[in-house]
């Protein structure tokens, strides 16, 4: 019985583990849902303190003296010493860290929850979003919850109209974009004078840098001017646009109602007792054409940039930069027995990876209703999400937002926006990814708005808008008065139209597949300001390319020698603008007969003969007027280009004609060309002489004195010194005498020899004789 006692506590003992091990292995798993253990939610901001809500422990699975960490972002802080007691109170102490925005909390009750509200301090001189974190970690796995409190701003402007009727002011469609990304975030139409505003915006984008909004103006046919802080809309006079987009802010604000009558606050009606489902899309009266029906020119688009969200800032001119562009369409849509206004824009991000939409229904009808966009659909190259966001901004400037689903069922894609209060303006946000690039346009359709009445489902016409392609903007190259063609790069394929100041068109042609063209012209006055744009089939007109005709002008070489003698042969390399090179005539002059402005280096390539050429490069500035300076100096005239010769040398051995040993004491000259002595020198010890500093030519060298013991040479020996390199000459003596000191010197050898032939003479004569006295 012991034994079986001992087994039967052994084995409940092992179950009661199993079991634990059960029980720990189920709360784990539900731990995994971070939010049911701890929570942080923005609550509010009062002046500079701002209200969070967290709870802890909420699932009743983190024990005793878990640790947690509360991290503040930059932007606000906490005052410990105003929260410590009221932490305790409710079983939780914390604590601060070597980081000034985290603090740890410690629970001091195992298993209980704890819903803690406390408050933050805006921090002015570090502005941000605020951000508030907790995150602990249990078994291995972080768990962490946060919310963010986005600090918001206003952008203002003024609108006027300048020399219309004021019954008749034209609608203006004001657009705010976010500068640095160029999305198109919410737009306005305005037809009176007045001030407008862009309320509730953020300050900071997720990565927490300031956003710099622009507004963008627009109205048709009409020149939209900026002037500071306000936008000024005046009767097109200067300039005229070919074809502008369809203002749809100014269309019937009544659409037709021919659906099935079933009369609800004495507007007509279209029923349906079941879930929205796909339909075709009624026209009631109302169009909503895509931005690729209609050419739009945006000669020189005018915008105002808010250089500081926070302040209101100054405004400046500012140009968009993406390749493809949307205009935001707005439309009027019966919802009861009011008129609330649908609108759509979208924009293509700076990579052209995906396009964010912005949908904004401004609902004005009295009665709070559940609203349904349906039958939404995609052009080819861009899918929808899952899920979009949404911002709802009441009439008392309230803010609720966050996601919704994005269903499709039977075929038909919906939103469903939930329900929608009197003067709520109501925005939803998404991005759909661009899955085939470098398409002419991507749209977006939700084809029809769908309302509850009372049970009853309403369904109303929907809007389109699409993203379409802006042909790239062209370059021109220098165009001269003497041009007759203005040539430069643009989109394979685009027809690149050239016009004068005055609008006048002065040819066109179509870029070839390298993207080069080349428009003929008639010839230009200088100063004339030339406009380029660029346009392709289904695509939106480029931005306009500038450039001013500008005049030629002559620069002028003038190449010569130290004592100004001309130099022809020289040759010069220009480098700038043009690239050109020109050689000096028997004049010494070389002529660069067409600079444009600018900036050149000049240099001497090659050298006239017999000069060195001068290695010194310079630089030449040619003015608008003509005006040009060498190296900051003003020239007036030829520029004068100065070489100096190149001097040769010769050098001249004096030898023993058979010993080959050096002989001094030797006079010889140098005579030039024009038989004119150039130098007279006498051998030293060293055996030789040197003429230097010679002009390159024909030289004859003369020897004036002999070597003492040997005979003067009377040579005339022609040398020639064509480089800087020496010309050495050997001059050997041959021609050995003695000496007459001491001696008779050759006197005596004239005596002796003419004695010797006498005595050969009589003895030949004598020897003769004697033979014929013998015979």
């Amino acid at each position: 019985m012991i034994k079986l006692a001992k087994y039967t506590f052994v084995i409940c003992l092992i179950c009661c583990l199993l079991c634990t091990s059960f029980v720990n292995s189920t709360s784990i798993s539900a731990n995994t849902l971070d939010d049911q253990m701890i929570s942080v939610k923005y609550v509010s901001q009062k002046d500079n303190v701002v209200n969070w809500s967290i709870t802890i422990n909420k699932t009743m699975t983190i024990p005793k003296e878990q640790v947690l960490k509360l991290t503040l972002s930059k932007g606000h802080r906490l005052t410990l010493d105003t929260i410590k007691q009221k932490l305790l109170d409710q079983g939780v102490s914390i604590h601060s860290t070597s980081d000034s925005n985290t603090f740890e909390l410690q629970l001091l009750e195992s298993y209980q929850p704890h819903a803690i509200d406390i408050e933050t301090n805006i921090d002015d001189a570090n502005p941000s979003d605020l951000k508030l974190e907790l995150s602990t970690t249990m078994n291995g796995q972080l768990i962490q919850s946060s919310d963010i409190m986005h600090r918001l701003t206003n952008v203002t402007g003024e609108l006027k109209y300048d020399g219309f009727p004021s019954d008749t002011l034209p609608t203006t469609v004001i657009t705010l974009v976010n500068a640095s990304t160029n999305e198109r975030l919410q737009s306005i139409n305005r037809n009176q004078d007045g001030q407008f505003e862009f309320s509730n915006l953020r300050m900071f984008d997720d990565s927490g840098t300031l956003i710099k909004y622009q507004l963008d103006a627009t109205s048709e046919s009409n020149d939209v001017q900026v002037s500071d802080n306000s936008i000024i809309v005046k009767p097109m006079t200067s300039r005229t646009q070919s074809s502008t987009l369809e203002d749809t802010s100014t269309q019937s604000s009544n659409p037709s109602t021919s659906e099935v009558p079933n009369v609800i606050n004495s507007t007509t009606e279209q029923t349906t007792t079941t879930t929205p489902t796909t339909k075709a899309m009624p026209t009631d009266g109302v169009s909503s054409q895509p931005v690729s029906d209609v050419t739009l020119v945006e000669e020189a688009p005018q915008s105002i940039l808010f250089s500081d969200a926070l302040t209101g800032g100054t405004l400046r001119t500012l140009t968009a930069q993406s390749t493809y562009l949307s205009s935001p369409i707005n439309q009027t849509v019966s919802i009861g027995t009011s008129t609330s206004v649908l609108g759509i824009t979208g924009t293509m991000s700076a990579d052209q990876t995906y396009i964010t939409w912005d949908v904004v229904l401004d609902y004005r009808a009295t009665a709070t209703k559940k609203v349904w966009y349906n039958n939404i659909t995609t052009s080819p190259g861009i899918s929808l999400p899952t899920s979009v966001t949404y911002l709802v901004q009441s009439s008392s400037g309230g803010l609720r937002g966050g996601t919704l689903p994005v269903t499709t069922t039977g075929g038909s894609t919906s939103i469903a926006l939930g329900s929608v209060n009197n003067l709520d303006t109501y925005r939803i946000t998404f991005k759909t990814p661009v899955t085939t690039p470098n398409l002419s346009k991507y749209t977006l359709t939700i084809g029809e708005l769908t309302y509850d009445e009372i049970g009853i489902l309403y369904n109303r016409p929907g809007i389109s808008n699409s993203v379409t392609k802006k042909t790239d903007t062209p370059t021109i190259n220098t165009v001269t008065v003497s041009s007759t063609t203005v040539t430069g790069t643009a989109e394979p394929g685009s027809t690149v139209t050239i016009k004068n100041s005055s609008g006048v068109t002065l040819g066109s042609a179509v870029a070839d597949a390298s993207g080069n063209y080349s428009v003929p012209i008639t010839q230009q006055p200088k100063g004339t300001v030339l406009q380029a744009t660029a346009n392709k089939t289904n695509q939106i007109q480029s931005d306009t390319a500038t450039t001013t005709v500008v005049g030629e002008f002559p620069f002028t070489i003038k190449k010569v020698n130290p004592g100004g003698v001309a130099l022809a042969g020289a040759t010069f390399k220009l480098t700038g603008p043009y690239n050109l090179t020109a050689t000096t005539d028997s004049t010494g002059l070389a002529t660069f007969t067409k600079l444009i402005p600018g900036q050149y280096t000049l240099e001497e390539t090659v050298a006239p003969s017999g000069y060195v050429r001068n290695t010194t490069t310079k630089t030449l500035v040619v003015g608008n007027n003509g005006e040009i300076t060498v190296d900051n100096v003003a020239i007036s005239g030829n520029y004068q280009y100065v070489n100096q010769p190149i001097l040769g040398t010769i050098k001249v051995n004096s030898l023993d004609g058979i010993t080959k040993q050096i002989i001094s004491g030797g006079t010889y000259q140098l005579v030039d060309a024009n038989n004119q002595v150039v130098n007279t020198l006498t051998v030293g010890a060293t055996g030789e002489i040197i003429f230097d500093k010679l002009s390159l030519g024909d030289y004859t060298l003369i020897q004036v004195k002999a070597p003492p013991g040997y005979k003067l040479s009377n040579n005339k020996i022609a040398l020639s010194v064509t480089s800087d390199t020496p010309v050495i000459y050997d001059h050997l003596q041959y021609q050995f005498v003695l000496p007459q000191t001491g001696g008779l010197g050759p006197i005596l050898f004239y005596v002796l020899g003419t004695i010797l032939i006498l005595t050969a003479i009589i003895y030949r004569f004598t020897q003769k004789t004697r033979r014929h006295h013998h015979v």
